[in-house]
Formats: C-alpha cells, sequence, structure tokens
C-alpha cells in the first residue's frame, strides 16, 4: 500500500512540473512572427532560453527549434540532418581533417541570417571534438576533450 500511494504521489508531482513546463508566457511579438513565419506547425512547446523564447515544434515533417527575441525577431532555427544531407564541401573537409575518426549521425543545422552553420561531434582515438563547419567548407574545433 506505502509503494501505491508512493508511486501514486510521485505520478501526480511528474504530471504536476510537465504541465507547469508547458505554461512559459510567451511575448505576443514572438508568437505572432512564429505564426506567421511557420503556419500550419504542430506540437508547439514553449520554454524560455536564455534572453530567448525558444519554440519546439513539428513543420513539413520535421522536428524543429526555433529562437525569437521578445519582439518577434527569428534568431535563429535548429534541426538535427544525417551526414549524408550535409553540403559537399563539408564532407570533403571533414574526410580530409578527420578521415580515421567516427562522425556522431546526431547533426546539427543552425541557420542564422548570417548563414547556415552545422555543429558536428567526432571521435578519434581517445579524443572527442565539437567541430563547426559552414557550408562553404571552413571548419572550426569549438570545443576538444579526451576521453576516458
Amino acid at each position: 500500500m506505502k509503494r501505491l500511494i508512493t508511486g501514486l504521489a510521485f505520478t501526480l508531482v511528474l504530471g504536476v512540473n510537465m504541465a507547469m513546463a508547458n505554461d512559459t508566457k510567451v511575448s505576443r511579438y514572438a508568437e505572432e512572427a512564429f505564426k506567421k513565419e511557420f503556419a500550419g506547425a504542430e506540437y508547439v512547446n514553449w520554454q524560455k532560453a536564455g534572453d530567448y523564447y525558444m519554440a519546439t515544434f513539428n513543420y513539413q515533417g520535421q522536428r524543429l527549434n526555433a529562437y525569437f527575441e521578445e519582439d518577434g525577431q527569428l534568431r535563429s532555427t535548429t534541426r538535427y540532418v544525417e551526414y549524408k544531407s550535409l553540403p559537399l564541401n563539408v564532407v570533403k573537409k571533414l574526410q580530409e581533417h578527420f578521415a580515421d575518426a567516427t562522425i556522431d549521425e546526431n547533426i546539427l543545422e543552425v541557420a542564422k541570417s548570417s548563414g547556415t552553420s552545422y555543429l558536428i561531434t567526432i571521435k578519434e582515438g581517445k579524443k572527442q571534438y565539437l567541430v563547426e563547419a559552414d557550408a562553404g567548407g571552413n571548419i572550426s574545433i569549438v570545443k576538444k576533450q579526451k576521453l576516458g
């Protein structure tokens, strides 16, 4: 009986927390800009991410995140893409610089007004790199880490 009550209490607390997590107050401007930019989006969930409002949603068969300022200006969108979807310039540079490495299939595409870039996790021996690449194939190491 004690386990049943504890389990029910846990479920209730979890349910309340999940409901409250989706209760983010979004600026009217951000919400209007979202509806205009992503008309037809489904399963929209808003969260506060630093100074931005982040909408996570389904759009045209993809799961996306969009980051808006309070005034409704869209700052960036992100989505996961596969390695085979990367621009050819990026693939070539990765093969040049990391020929024997393992490239994580979860690649984050970041689209901003300044252009599109890709965040790629690469494992090479006992090192792991977080690499940023632009569509032109320019690569920079964002973070380097030694693995156990």
